[in-house]
């Protein structure tokens, strides 16, 4: 008793004394300032993601270069002008394929279901369409693909590479053979803080979209690693790439195991496992691990240190997760009511 007889009214003169303080200028001035340094900081409200801003807020028209800006998001697909009749000759005649006479045909091809969601992608540098250059690509939805942003934006000698034609291709074992479906490809969007320079590694992904989907319904939509998957390290211990790469001239589907030698949050690093080099696969193409369900995709192949792919070689490869965020927000900004908006 003695206890709350002390006690209660000291809690009251305190409060009197709050009261008062908080009142009295000089005093709030320096409660207010003490208050602002210590809270927390209200977040910035988050500009769409998911992204659902209904279509008719933007109109009919594509999403502006600043709006997408915002985002981290830029066009990156601009080819150059042709006549239709030249452009339609190289989907319908496909002999201009670089390699056709030194493929080197695997004894043994990987099977395609045990890499859901790969495609080829082609881009083509000349009229003629006979110079062109290779990449991989994942399909990460129904109508979008994951790949690296330098296979849109090559430079040489600081120049940009031009494109006058873009295709991606349904993936066989041959890829040459009449099983493979050419289709043409005019959109793509890469991260805005990619730089033109491949070994700009970290951001090197972009996306392009498939507007007629027909053609990849036997083509499974991968499984993409996101922050939320704890894969354990001995998950790495199963990686495997393949892909018609420079291994296999850009025509017979080549593959195998790899071994991760560097798990990072933002890259992985892989070396060779005996007769597979880093650049059996393409650029942009999918390295996997069996997690779970199956494959998954962990990385998209950046770069190589060395393009012979000597015995000591190694790979570089933008880990899914860390750019995951990116891609969801991407296809949902630039893919509204069905619609491309990009």
């Amino acid at each position: 008793m003695r206890f709350l007889f002390v006690t209660v009214p000291l809690i009251l003169l305190a409060a009197l004394g709050g009261i008062v303080a908080d009142r009295w200028v000089p005093t709030r001035t320096l409660i207010d300032t003490a208050y602002e340094r210590i809270s927390p900081k209200p977040l910035p409200p988050d500009p769409g993601f998911p992204f659902q801003t209904p279509l008719e807020h933007w109109g009919s028209d594509p999403l502006a270069s600043d709006i997408l800006a915002t985002f981290s998001v830029r066009n990156c697909l601009a080819l150059e002008p042709v006549e239709a009749s030249v452009r339609e000759g190289w989907y319908q005649n496909y002999e201009g394929r670089t390699g056709s006479a030194t493929a080197n045909r695997p004894d043994v091809f990987p099977a395609l279901a045990d890499h859901p969601g790969i495609v080829k992608l082609e881009l083509i540098h000349s009229p003629a369409g006979s110079d062109r250059s290779h990449c991989g690509a994942t399909r990460v939805s129904e109508h979008w693909f994951l790949t690296a942003a330098h296979c849109f934006e090559t430079e040489d000698e600081g120049r940009r590479v031009p494109v006058y034609g873009a295709m991606v291709l349904t993936p066989s074992l041959d890829i040459h053979s009449a099983d493979s479906t050419l289709i043409p490809i005019e959109r793509a969007l890469c991260h805005g803080a990619h730089g033109t320079s491949r070994y700009r590694y970290p951001n090197d992904v972009a996306l392009f979209y498939v507007e007629e989907v027909a053609a990849f319904a036997d083509v499974p939509i991968a499984r993409i690693e996101d922050a939320g998957l704890q894969l354990p390290v001995s998950s790495f211990e199963n990686a495997y790439l393949s892909a018609w790469g420079i291994n296999g001239k850009s025509r017979y589907f080549q593959g195998g195991p790899v071994q991760v030698a560097e798990i990072g949050e933002a890259v992985l690093v892989s070396k060779r496992i005996g007769e597979v080099g880093p650049d059996v696969g393409d650029s942009g193409s999918p390295l996997y691990v069996d997690f779970g369900k199956g494959p998954i995709v962990v990385g998209i192949l950046s770069q190589v240190t060395r393009a012979e792919a000597t015995e000591d070689d190694t790979a570089v490869f933008v880990r899914a997760k860390a750019v995951r965020a990116w891609v969801d927000r991407t296809m949902a900004i630039c893919e509204q009511s069905g619609h491309y908006v990009c």
